[in-house]
């Protein structure tokens, strides 16, 4: 969304398998470890086809 103007960026820790996927317990968790690799795949494949742009940081909030 090129056109968006700054913005601050939203998360959260999604339930897998009935267990929060936190950035400490993902390895843990095999649904999380698969979900977050296919997402990392597909952040890789994108960012190398140039469909997804880079999203830079000023001033606390993505532009």
């Amino acid at each position: 969304m090129p056109d968006l103007g700054p913005f601050h960026a939203v998360s959260w820790e999604p339930i897998y398998a009935g267990k929060p996927v936190t950035r400490q317990g993902r390895p843990l968790i095999p649904d999380g470890k698969r979900r977050v690799v296919r997402e990392q795949e597909e952040a890789s494949r994108r960012i190398a086809d140039g469909s997804l742009k880079n999203v830079p940081l000023v001033d606390g909030t993505w532009n």
